[in-house]
């Protein structure tokens, strides 16, 4: 868990479309979800004030 990057506009937008859609990361360290079982099995988490920040969606 690591604040988004206020600068990084792509980076914050990719961030906030990934918790919205519920898609699961990629990435060297992250195998992706294969089974979209995150997608299919949960509904979109609701964010705090904290979870907002956190996530870029809202600023600091």
């Amino acid at each position: 868990m690591m604040p988004a990057e206020a600068n990084n506009k792509e980076l914050k937008q990719w961030r906030i479309n990934s918790w919205k859609n519920r898609i699961a990361p990629e990435g060297y360290t992250f195998p992706g979800d294969p089974r979209n079982w995150e997608r299919d099995n949960y509904k979109t988490a609701k964010l705090s004030e904290l979870g907002k920040k956190l996530l870029g969606s809202q600023d600091w």
